[in-house]
């Protein structure tokens, strides 16, 4: 179900807004550190398989995590045109992708829509 795809050019210049991002952004008093790492590592999957530098696990900034989870999910729903309840049930149940985030972020989503604890 992909709207798109990209040949390895266009990939390749895509995965390089996270740079893109954090340079933009570096003379801004208003972004810190902390909040360049999340820039920088929002497509980092802590199976070492996002990008820029296929990071893993503890090597990614906690924060950039959750904005990675939180996009994937966004363009999950987007692209399927579920809401958000129905693609968490459909990416869990796929057991694909969901091993690529950070599971604290993942059952943190599950309790909040359901309010129960995984």
């Amino acid at each position: 179900k992909k709207t798109f795809e990209m040949d390895s050019e266009q990939l390749k210049e895509y995965q390089k807004h996270c740079f893109y991002g954090v340079d933009i952004l570096k003379n801004n008093p208003l972004i810190t550190e902390p909040i360049s790492q999340v820039i920088y590592q929002h497509h980092e999957l802590i199976s070492g398989t996002g990008f820029p530098n296929k990071l893993t696990g503890s090597r990614i900034y906690p924060l950039a995590k959750i904005v990675c989870f939180a996009d994937f999910m966004a363009h999950y729903c987007a692209l399927h045109r579920l809401p958000l309840q129905s693609a968490i049930t459909e990416v869990i149940s796929q057991k694909k992708d969901i091993f690529n985030f950070e599971p604290e972020c993942v059952k943190s989503l599950i309790k909040g829509l359901t309010g129960n604890d995984c």
